[in-house]
């Protein structure tokens, strides 16, 4: 692969860290045992696990194990869910485990080697409902759509290799980022970096690893669609995974499913993290659900989880399961408290990150092929109540698969794949139809207003990312900075180039639906064929609520691999200078300075005293000359 050089500076050190393919700790022969096991839980009496580790014994092969049980905690009766709406609740101790005890914390770097296995082909049956064209009345969008620009505001800064091949695909990548650290999740794995790309912990989300990272809270051999957020707010990691075992039969002996997840104890991710192992299995009626492609998100108030229910015993489709954690015991490492319902208006929907206080947390999904569905939870933690809202978009078809070297990449469909919302508006993005054999990558933006409490969401811009020329665009993924400015991390491919990872941004008063003039920076080596992302991610520093970091796939000889980039947007030009008001530093500012040049003391920014000395004097004309012709407007 080839690894993008930094370029320009993104308010702190840059440069670019490709990190090697190291020994490999977890013995090939047990790394690809992907059966999922039917370990049985234990039926011990539940206790907070102490995080002083078991004595390790001796290795078989490169494979190290405890010499001990982990006290996996059974997982709280199935809910009795019934109608829409109806809400159940529940509460689960937590598992309190400290990741510097594990005794090899890097426990597998550089990709797998040898057969890899879908991860779909281990989930019981499942078929969501094909999104049509709304059925109702609706008045068309007339929301302005723009495209790409040529100007470039891109400044990329550090970037590396991060996890490669596990035994499954495709990755599912997601990103997670504080004040020090970035975390990765794929499928299978979890792994723990510096900012300079150095890795610090690796391990399996499963049970395969010594231990895996969710085995100590009960975890077996198939965790499946992990997800991860950095909570700005609470200063913690916090990270998701999803298992399901089941015959697909009336018979219910063997059917299992679990919504599994940890917080951090600090804002470092090496140390102490709370685990809490939940059910995932709902039932309506005489029919059991599970959970599938999961939204992960927060606010203020809450951890928020949702997914597609599909049916475990009988087949069929429930709708979309809504899961609210109160984040204020999940930060102490007390029982989480949490509450569960259903919809069957929204599909594939997705949690927005909220940044700043927002009226109710949001929910979006691509319920039709012009329209989406906004949901809002009034009153998450006290009587949770859905509110949805039908905003009409600009009508689409859905994608086709994106041609490849290699063969056909895998698009999915029209979902949406991340939700962000900053200062009142919402943002998100998914993948359209450009033509007859080109998928696109489109982004959208709403006005949420106060809504739920008054008004109503309307659809602000969409933009469409199109490279031109044969090139598909897919798997938008985007974030909004303190600034406002946007950022973007996307995927394209054609029949003659290789899988790329692009990023891409926008200022707050750019042309609407537009995005400046994207920078490649990782492209697969080979070809690729079939299942592709399902999604890239993307987030901002904390540190300075400026800087993007986005994670995306590429295609090796070896299987897929993720890379890792930071880029910010570059600043605004400065207007120091422009002493008459009008945005533009120019001959008539030069005329008012040099008009006054000498006069003082007293002298203000409107007499051209640009250092506020109460001078105009040199040290002001250096200061307009060096932004002399900078347009602020």
């Amino acid at each position: 692969m080839a690894e993008q050089s930094s370029k320009g500076a993104v308010a702190r050190r840059l440069g670019l860290v490709g990190l090697g393919a190291g020994v490999a700790i977890i013995a090939t022969a047990i790394a690809f045992s992907v059966a999922p096991s039917k370990i049985e839980q234990s039926n011990q009496e539940e206790a907070i696990a102490s995080p002083v580790p078991l004595a390790p014994v001796s290795a078989i092969g490169q494979e190290i194990r405890y010499a001990g049980t982990w006290n996996p905690r059974p997982v709280h009766p199935i809910e009795e869910i019934g109608g829409e709406g109806v809400v159940a609740t529940g509460v689960v101790e937590p598992t309190i485990i400290d990741t510097r005890t594990f005794p090899i914390q890097i426990q597998h770097e550089g990709p797998r080697q040898g057969l890899f296995t879908g991860a779909a082909s281990f989930l019981p049956p499942h078929n969501k409902p094909k999104v049509e064209h709304f059925d109702g009345v609706l008045a068309r969008s007339t929301a302005p759509t723009g495209g790409l620009r040529s100007d470039q505001i891109v400044e990329l800064g550090r970037g590396w290799t991060a996890i490669q091949q596990t035994p499954w695909t495709p990755p599912d990548p997601t990103i997670a980022v504080g004040p020090e650290h970035v975390v990765v999740t794929v499928n299978m794995d979890i792994a723990f970096y510096t900012k300079d790309g150095d890795l610090q912990f690796f391990a399996p989300l499963n049970d395969s690893g010594n231990p895996g990272f969710f085995e100590e809270v009960g975890a077996k051999g198939f965790t499946f669609d992990p997800k991860c957020f950095y909570d700005h707010e609470a200063g913690r990691f916090v990270v998701l995974a999803l298992e399901v075992y089941g015959t697909g039969t009336p018979s219910q002996a063997d059917d299992e499913a679990t919504l599994t997840f940890a917080v951090s104890a600090t804002s470092d991710p090496n140390g102490i993290w709370y685990k809490y192992r939940t059910n995932a299995i709902i039932t309506v009626g005489s029919n059991t659900f599970w959970w599938d492609y999961p939204g992960f998100g927060y606010d203020s108030d809450a951890y928020y989880v949702t997914g597609n229910l599909f049916g475990l015993n009988n087949g069929g489709f429930g709708g979309t399961g809504f899961r609210i954690f109160d984040k204020a015991p999940l930060l102490t490492g007390s029982p989480a408290s949490f509450s569960t319902f259903r919809s069957t208006e929204v599909v594939s929907t997705q949690v927005a990150h909220h940044f700043g206080d927002n009226p109710a947390p949001y929910f979006v999904s691509v319920a039709f092929l012009d329209a989406w569905r906004i949901a809002a939870i009034q009153d998450p933690l006290t009587n949770p109540t859905l509110q949805i809202a039908t905003i009409a978009t600009p009508p689409i078809s859905s994608p086709p698969n994106a041609p490849s070297p290699g063969g056909q990449v895998d698009t999915i469909d029209v979902r949406a794949f991340n939700v962000h919302w900053r200062n009142n508006k919402l943002y998100a993005g998914h993948n359209i139809r450009l033509g007859p054999s080109r998928s696109g990558a489109r982004w959208i933006q709403f006005d949420m207003g106060d809504w739920p409490n008054s008004g109503s969401p309307t659809l602000d811009q969409v933009g469409i990312i199109d490279l031109g020329g044969s090139i598909s665009t897919f798997e938008p993924a985007i974030f909004a900075d303190s600034d406002d400015n946007v950022g973007v991390v996307f995927a394209s491919s054609s029949s003659t180039e290789n899988v790329k990872m692009w990023v891409a941004a926008r200022k707050p008063n750019d042309p609407p639906g537009t995005l400046a003039d994207p920078i490649e920076v990782a492209q697969g080596s080979i070809g690729s064929d079939g299942r592709w992302g399902d999604y890239y991610d993307i987030t901002i520093d904390p540190t300075d609520g400026r800087t993007f970091w986005a994670i995306g796939q590429t295609s090796e000889p070896f299987g897929w691999s993720t890379f890792v980039q930071e880029f910010g947007v570059e600043p605004a030009p400065s207007c120091l200078g422009d002493i008459n008001g009008d945005n533009i530093v120019d001959l008539d500012d030069f005329i008012i300075l040099a008009g006054n040049f000498g006069s003082g003391p007293g002298m203000t920014l409107q007499d051209g005293d640009l250092n506020d000395d109460g001078f105009v004097d040199l040290d002001d004309f250096i200061i307009l000359a060096g932004n002399f012709g900078n347009n602020c407007n």
